[in-house]
């Protein structure tokens, strides 16, 4: 695609007479445009359906940051050369009942070998008119996505039911791949975009399973464990080095978490290998790790955001786990588990930005360490470790982390990218050993794509071991913590201990 010309028109809204004719149909869309309504049978709950047209939908350019484009087609791309990105505006009202699915459906134009991810816009961040790229509302979640599109004609997105779906409703749609994307926009009548929302009476819609909400003085079992699933007739990166014992050893480590019974599953990064594309997440983690997908809040890796034919900027990734992995391009986040603090930080640096001290999710770090850690236990966690005596070694680029963690009395960290197990006595940032205030680190990259060899060994690395697949097993009590390491089936390895919140 080329990038816009300053010759191609603006338009900030659509012309009066479709404007004028949408926002009349949609006062009476509600009432009128019930696809499917089946009668109550006794206490069989009512389903009915409802078609809502866009009202407003554009795209903007980061060739022609000050403009933005409005015709027959929308476009998407995210390619070296063409940054491209549709915002589609819907209202819905009217309906009855618990929301029990979503889905955008959209008129594609041609084949495309990664399709398009759909992002939650906040409704309160659209100033009410078509924007330029400059000045773009912000992306929020992914809450859907198409996958690889095999022929021109309606693609369907199912959503997330993360929002109610009543009033306004801001999507954008973010290429998923290098390649372009055109759809038809609302100027085509009948093949324009359709937000589709069915409803039950009679019942509530599903509540997103996210594991129990544990109360302040109850123990919380976390299981967490990185660099998961390959291909076992092509295992993950042998070119980085020799590996120890059977690659591809997924649904071995996943049966073992699923029999430790855990409250929240913590996936390390390096989820997939050997790169994060959405194929590979359904072929190879859904059908294992995925059996734990309600319960998980991971993080990416480093093979995430490895850019390939259906996938770029951990599009994979993003797309897979939805809602759960935080904001599409950022991906941190925190969250509560009984009486402790967790933090998901994006080790990703770039392209998630710079890890180093003033960056965006630094300074994020500090202001949710200032309001959360006084009264909490602390547990953090991303995917490459700051210390390691596997293959990688020390990781400078987290030091900042490793700072603000240190000063809010952090008890501990997770980490993958080395394929072993390890675990550190408490310590400073600089690497010294403080049983008082410092940091208990655990490398967990046991997940079940292979193991390797470790380098020299570092100061305070207390445990090591390359022999077995396998999880951590934490459990987070109110004033204190207690680990172990399980291996799967053919393993035998094991590691324990207790440690006190700070």
């Amino acid at each position: 695609m080329s990038a816009p010309t300053a010759s191609e028109p603006r338009r900030r809204w659509r012309r009066p007479s479709r404007g004028a004719a949408i926002a009349a149909v949609a006062v009476v869309l509600p009432l009128v445009a019930l696809l499917t309504v089946r009668t109550v049978v006794g206490n069989e709950p009512e389903v009915r359906r409802s078609s809502f047209a866009s009202l407003t939908d554009w795209y903007v350019s980061a060739e022609a940051p000050g403009r933005s484009f409005n015709d027959r087609w929308l476009q998407t791309s995210n390619s070296a050369r063409h940054h491209v990105r549709t915002y589609l505006r819907f209202r819905v009202d009217g309906l009855t009942g618990g929301v029990t699915r979503v889905t955008l459906r959209l008129q594609a134009a041609s084949a495309n070998r990664g399709g398009f991810l759909v992002v939650a816009v906040p409704p309160d961040a659209w100033t009410g008119r078509a924007t330029a790229w400059r000045d773009a509302p912000p992306l929020g979640q992914v809450v859907g996505g198409s996958g690889p599109i095999d022929h021109p004609g309606w693609v369907a997105a199912d959503l997330d039911l993360a929002r109610t779906y009543r009033g306004p409703v801001l999507l954008a749609l973010v290429a998923a791949s290098t390649a372009t994307g055109r759809y038809a926009s609302g100027d085509t009548g009948d093949t324009g975009p359709r937000l589709e929302v069915e409803t039950t009476v009679g019942r509530g819609g599903p509540a997103a399973a996210t594991g129990r909400t544990a109360a302040a003085d109850t123990p919380v079992r976390v299981v967490a464990a990185g660099d998961i699933a390959c291909d076992p007739t092509s295992p993950a990166d042998p070119e980085e080095g020799p590996t120890v014992g059977p690659p591809c050893a997924q649904a071995a480590t996943s049966d073992l978490a699923l029999s430790l019974r855990p409250d929240a599953v913590l996936p390390l990064g390096d989820n997939v290998y050997s790169n994060g594309t959405l194929t590979r997440y359904r072929r190879w983690y859904q059908a294992t790790w995925g059996r734990l997908d309600p319960i998980s809040h991971p993080i990416p890796g480093n093979h995430e955001y490895i850019t390939s034919a259906e996938s770029v900027d951990a599009a994979g990734y993003f797309a897979y786990f939805r809602t759960r992995a935080g904001d599409l391009g950022t991906g941190w986040r925190s969250f509560d588990l009984g009486r402790w603090h967790l933090i998901a930080l994006n080790g990703q640096c770039p392209p998630a930005g710079s890890c180093g001290p003033g960056s965006p999710q630094e300074r994020w770090l500090r202001a949710d360490l200032a309001a959360h850690a006084k009264d909490r236990c602390v547990l953090a966690y991303w995917h490459e470790p700051r210390f390691s005596s596997g293959r990688h070694g020390n990781d400078k680029r987290f030091a900042a982390f490793w700072d603000d963690l240190y000063r809010a009395g952090a008890e501990i960290v997770l980490n993958g990218h080395d394929h072993d197990y390890e675990r550190f006595a408490p310590q400073a940032p600089d690497g010294r050993a403080d049983p008082d205030r410092g940091v208990r680190e655990f490398v967990v990259g046991t997940g079940g794509a292979n193991l390797r060899q470790f380098r020299a060994v570092e100061p305070n690395s207390e445990v090591r071991a390359n022999s077995s697949a396998g999880v951590l097993v934490l459990e987070l009590r109110p004033e204190g913590y207690c680990w172990r390491f399980a291996s799967a089936a053919g393993g035998s390895f094991n590691d324990s201990g207790s440690g006190t919140c700070h």
